[in-house]
């Protein structure tokens, strides 16, 4: 199930852990460089237990909400405009409610292997210096 609580939506949650769990507080973010200003780092500092995990630069593709974002754009909200904020966000739950009724899994298509094969040689082939 999607769902977007105010709290997700004012960037004001955070994960947490049962006590006893011996776990620390776990996040993952992309690499944008939102996530790490000097008073990210320094609350993180202040904090030791909460871990951030970044994804690679230029991976969006690991990220699947940046898969459902793209579903969300290309059926719901291209070429539509709203007259309100208030219309634009009953637009997107009504969206998500709809998708929640019949949810479809994101699955990757291609193996592991496969992916990072190309990562590579992608990598190989930017990183060379060509004057």
């Amino acid at each position: 199930m999607v769902t977007f609580g105010a709290g997700v939506l004012a960037a004001a949650v955070l994960g947490g852990c049962l006590p006893g769990t011996g776990s620390a507080p776990r996040g993952t973010r992309d690499n944008s460089s939102t996530h790490t200003t000097p008073e990210v780092m320094e609350w993180l500092r202040a904090n030791p237990r909460v871990k951030f995990h970044f994804t690679p630069t230029s991976a969006t593709w690991l990220n699947q909400v940046e898969g459902l974002f793209s579903i969300l754009t290309r059926r719901s909200l291209r070429r539509t405009s709203f007259a309100s904020k208030a219309a634009l966000r009953r637009h997107i739950s009504d969206f998500l409610a709809d998708w929640n009724r019949n949810p479809t899994p994101f699955v990757w298509t291609k193996p592991a292997r496969t992916i990072i094969r190309h990562r590579r040689r992608m990598l190989a082939r930017i990183s060379r210096t060509v004057h």
